[in-house]
């Protein structure tokens, strides 16, 4: 029986390509279109069903963040899964912001933090890197000082698990404050909800109550720090 073959477009940027096809996504059965412009993205959007895009703000004729809204306004194309590639610049995050759009992926590209949320808005476990399973305290919450406490039980590249007894909605952002012993660093990001792992509703029996989170805003130091730590785990 033939497959049917899943498209991603994307901006013909040479970076934000380079990660893409160097990713699975460009080994594995995906076909991408590279657009320049905005009406180009959008007309290839309505006209071929993409599984998702990924978009900068600097297109040609109008950016992602217009496209966005053109898509999420359409009720035959809202459900397309968007990221949005932006520069780290208040205007250009006010753009995202005002779209509505929560997947934005700033500029230098991290290829674990664009492959990840990626993988989380398709549904697709276990590709941006290995998880290792630790056992990690972590402080969390919506503001900085992190009202609540968890457990970190599994973590990657991308984001961890923590076991917890409170949960936030998906898509909610957290503050997240943790440290690796191993690589003395105190490591301290934002992170998006993807999951629920809630007693009532267990998605993963292999894991606790608790959320899955995606690393939404990271610094390099402490992205470097976590693959440090992933490697010395992997080692031992």
């Amino acid at each position: 029986m033939d497959t049917i073959e899943q498209q991603i477009v994307l901006t013909d940027d040479p970076d934000l390509v380079e990660v893409i096809e160097n990713s699975f996504f460009g080994r594995e059965g995906y076909s991408l279109k590279k657009v320049s412009s905005g009406p180009e993205a959008f007309k290839f959007i309505e006209e071929e069903a993409p599984v998702l895009a990924i978009l900068s703000l600097g297109m040609e004729k109008f950016g992602g963040e217009e496209c966005f809204r053109m898509v999420k306004k359409d009720p035959f194309l809202c459900l397309l899964p968007v990221v949005l590639v932006s520069s780290n610049s208040p205007w250009d995050l006010k753009k995202c912001k005002d779209a509505g759009c929560d997947n934005v992926v700033i500029r230098p590209i991290d290829s674990w933090t664009l492959i990840s949320m990626c993988c989380q808005l398709l549904h697709i476990v276990g590709r941006a890197s290995p998880r290792r399973r630790v056992s990690i305290p972590v402080h969390w919450g919506p503001k900085e000082d992190g009202a609540q406490s968890g457990t970190i039980v599994d973590i990657n590249s991308g984001g961890m698990f923590i076991h917890t007894d409170n949960y936030l909605p998906p898509d909610k952002i957290i503050n997240l404050r943790f440290t690796l012993s191993e690589v003395g660093r105190t490591v301290c990001c934002q992170g998006k909800v993807a999951w629920i792992n809630h007693p009532e509703w267990i998605k993963s029996m292999e894991l606790p109550a608790g959320m899955g989170i995606c690393f939404c805003s990271i610094s390099e130091m402490d992205r470097t720090a976590v693959q440090a730590y992933l490697q010395r785990k992997k080692a031992g």
